[in-house]
């Protein structure tokens, strides 16, 4: 399972928020998380997404027998919709991770507390670098059903600062000359 559950309070999916309004991080101390269904759902799409990258299994190899799991009190079930929104996203990552040079990175903790305060961290969905063509990709997979942009999106900034910081400057000997970062949110529904 690649989904961690540990959450950081600053982390890049809160950053929108707190950047323009950095009173609400006080604001929201001590009042909790109240989980929703969707957010439930979400989780577990990431989790397919995590185990068929990481254990090489299919999306629909996880439909039927009532199959899902237990979310913030939410059981989710890996249903059709879910599995096939999923392969598209799959397919392209595998094809990229195939090709020779890339290096894949999935679920992957990465430090942004060079940005914020001490502590924080972001886990980035999936991350491909390859060293030799200066490329990066970071790849954050979503569920829901209001749109999301990858322009000028706080939460990828967040995770490729992260990933700099964490995986790929080390990989690139800490010289951006010339790199370039794509940023892909897939969002099927």
């Amino acid at each position: 399972m690649g989904t961690p559950v540990e959450h950081s309070s600053l982390g890049p999916s809160s950053w929108s928020r707190w950047i323009r309004c950095p009173g609400s991080v006080q604001a929201q101390a001590g009042i909790p998380d109240k989980a929703r269904f969707e957010a439930a759902e979400g989780t577990v799409f990431h989790e397919l997404v995590a185990d068929c990258l990481e254990m090489g299994f299919e999306p629909e190899d996880y439909v039927g027998g009532g199959r899902g799991l237990e979310v913030d009190g939410f059981f989710v079930e890996y249903n059709e919709e879910m599995c096939a929104s999923a392969r598209d996203g799959l397919d392209f990552i595998r094809n990229v991770a195939a090709e020779p040079g890339w290096q894949l990175f999935v679920e992957t903790r990465v430090d942004i507390s060079k940005w914020t305060p001490p502590g924080q961290f972001g886990t980035a969905d999936v991350i491909l670098v390859n060293v030799a063509k200066r490329l990066v990709i970071v790849f954050d997979c979503k569920y829901g059903k209001e749109p999301v942009y990858p322009q000028e999106n706080e939460q990828a900034q967040g995770y490729c600062l992260g990933a700099w910081q964490t995986i790929f400057g080390k990989l690139f000997d800490w010289d951006p000359a010339g790199i370039k970062v794509t940023i892909i949110i897939e969002q099927p529904r």
